[in-house]
C-alpha cells in the first residue's frame, strides 16, 4: 500500500501557554520511552468531499492543545537530573496524506486483522538505529490524516508513553473531539504533585520491578542481541455469552468473578501452555491498574500523566495449568486488590530511593521470556472520537511486528464481546490456536 506525505503542519497552541517546567513523576519515569499509537478508521458513507476536513481538525488541535499544553513542548533533563516537560509551545506534526490504492471496504474484507492493517497510517518515529527508546527532543503528540482511496479516513495518533498513560491518551482525544464540536471539555489536571514522594521510607514489598544495569562505556558493551523468531499479532474475539460462560467456569460455587478476572487468568494459563514452559518453572502475569480510582483522598479522574500501578501474580506453571481454575481467578483478584492507595504510595516512595531510576524496570520476562504482560483497554472511549462526522467504524492497534508475550484486550464498536489482540513467537501462536480450552471460547476476529 502506497502512502503519499501530502503536507506537514507544525500545530501549536491557539492562545500561547507560558508555564514552568512541570517535573516528570516517579511513577512516569517507569513507563518506557515510546510511544503509544491508536488507528480510527471513518468511513465515508455518503461520499461527502468535505468529510474529516483537516483544517477543522487542525484548528481544533490548536485549540485543545491551549488545555493540552504539556503536550507541545519537548522532554529535557534539569540541572539535578530530573526529567521534565519544557511547556515551550514547540508545537505537535499533523501529516495529512494520502493512499489511493486501499479503501475501507478492503480492510472489512479481512476481517481488520493487524497483519492487513497498512504500514505508515501513523506518523514514522523519530527514531534511529533500532533504538526502541526516544531521545528527550522528539515530539511529545503527533497526528496523521490519511485519506482512502473511496474517501474515507484513517487518523493515526501517537503520544510519549513518558509523559501520559492510556486513560490520558483516551481522555486527550474525547476533548479534541469536543472543541471540534464546540462543545464544553473535561479539563485535565496537570498539577504532577499530586504524586511526589513522601519522604518516609516505603512500606511494602515492591516485586514488580527490578533493577537492571546498563554496561557503562568503561565496562563490557551488552553483547549483540540474536536472531529472534518470527512473530505475529492476530485478533480473537469472545462474544458476550462466551464471556459469562467463561466467567461461569472461572466463579466456581461460592465465588463470582469479574470479566477482567476471568480473561486475564484464561489468556496466562493457555498462553503459558502454548509456550510450552517447563511446570516447575515460576511464571509472571504482570497488568497495569490505574491509580486514580484507588488513590485516597479524592483523586481527580481527569488527571494528566501516568498514573498505574503493575501487578504481578506469580505461580508455578504446574499450579498455573494444572490447578483450580477458580483459584486462578482468585489469585488475580488478589494481586489487584493489593494495589491500594498505601502500595502505591509505597511505590511512588521506593522509586524516590533508588539513584538511578532509569534502572527500574518492570519485573516481567515477557519478550522472548516465559512471562506475560496483559493490557485492558476495553473500558476506554475506542469509538467515541466524533469530529462532528460520526465516530469511527474501527478502532485499531499498530500493527505490531516483533512482539511476543503481550495482549491488549479492546471493546468492540457494538460492545458486543472482547477483543484480545494478542502477540506471540508464530509457533506458539499455532498452538494456541489449537487449544480446545482456547477455541471453546475465542474466534478469531
Amino acid at each position: 500500500m502506497t502512502v503519499i506525505i501530502k503536507e506537514t503542519y507544525n500545530v501549536r497552541p491557539t492562545q500561547p501557554t507560558q508555564h514552568s517546567p512541570i517535573i516528570l513523576s516517579n511513577h512516569d519515569l517507569l513507563l518506557p520511552m515510546f510511544y503509544m499509537f491508536a488507528h480510527h478508521f471513518y468511513k465515508n458513507v455518503d461520499n461527502k468531499n468535505d468529510f474529516m476536513d483537516p483544517s477543522k481538525l487542525r484548528d481544533s488541535l490548536g485549540d485543545i492543545l491551549s488545555d493540552y499544553y504539556p503536550l507541545a513542548g519537548r522532554l529535557k533533563k534539569e540541572i539535578d537530573g530530573k526529567l521534565s516537560i519544557a511547556c515551550c509551545d514547540q508545537g505537535i506534526p499533523f501529516i495529512i496524506a494520502k493512499s489511493p490504492d486501499i479503501t475501507i471496504q478492503q480492510l472489512e474484507e479481512k476481517n481488520w486483522q493487524p497483519s492487513s492493517i497498512p504500514d505508515h497510517l501513523v506518523p514514522d518515529l523519530p527514531v534511529t538505529h533500532g533504538l526502541i527508546s526516544l531521545p528527550l527532543d522528539v515530539p511529545l503528540l503527533m497526528v496523521q490524516h490519511t485519506t482512502l482511496a473511496d474517501g474515507s479516513v484513517v487518523l493515526g495518533t501517537v503520544m510519549h508513553h513518558t509523559i501520559a498513560d492510556g486513560i490520558s491518551l483516551f481522555c486527550f482525544l474525547d476533548n479534541w473531539g469536543r472543541k471540534a464540536r464546540q462543545e464544553p471539555i473535561i479539563p485535565p489536571v496537570h498539577d504532577r504533585s499530586l504524586l511526589k514522594a513522601s519522604g518516609n521510607p516505603p512500606t511494602h514489598e515492591h516485586p514488580e520491578f527490578k533493577l537492571f544495569k546498563l554496561p557503562t562505556e568503561a565496562s563490557q558493551a551488552m553483547p549483540p542481541m540474536p536472531p529472534m523468531p518470527p512473530m505475529i499479532t492476530k485478533l480473537f474475539h469472545i462474544n458476550r455469552d462466551n464471556l459469562k460462560k467463561l466467567c461461569n467456569v472461572y466463579s466456581g460455587e461460592h465465588n463470582l468473578v469479574s470479566a477482567n478476572d476471568a480473561l486475564v487468568a484464561h489468556l496466562w494459563r493457555l498462553v503459558t501452555r502454548a509456550r510450552g514452559i517447563p511446570l516447575d518453572a515460576e511464571v509472571i502475569c504482570a497488568f497495569p491498574c490505574d491509580g486514580r480510582r484507588r488513590l485516597k483522598p479524592f483523586f481527580p479522574p481527569n488527571y494528566f500523566g501516568n498514573c498505574i500501578l503493575g501487578a504481578v501474580p506469580k505461580m508455578l506453571v504446574s499450579e498455573l495449568i494444572n490447578g483450580s481454575q477458580p483459584n486462578l481467578a482468585l489469585q488475580i483478584r488478589k494481586a489487584i486488590d493489593k494495589v491500594n492507595d498505601s502500595k502505591i504510595r509505597s511505590s511512588i516512595d521506593w522509586i524516590e530511593q533508588q539513584p538511578n531510576k532509569s534502572e527500574i524496570k518492570l519485573n516481567c520476562n515477557y519478550y522472548c521470556g516465559k512471562d506475560l504482560v496483559l493490557t485492558n483497554w476495553s473500558k476506554f472511549s475506542l469509538y467515541d472520537l466524533d469530529f462532528g462526522y460520526g465516530t469511527p467504524l474501527r478502532f485499531s492497534l499498530r500493527r505490531g511486528r516483533n512482539l511476543d508475550g503481550i495482549v491488549v484486550l479492546l471493546g468492540t464498536k457494538y460492545d458486543d464481546g472482547i477483543q484480545a489482540c494478542t502477540s506471540l513467537i508464530i509457533e506458539h501462536m499455532q498452538k494456541l490456536e489449537q487449544d480446545p480450552e482456547f477455541k471453546e471460547f475465542f474466534q478469531i476476529s
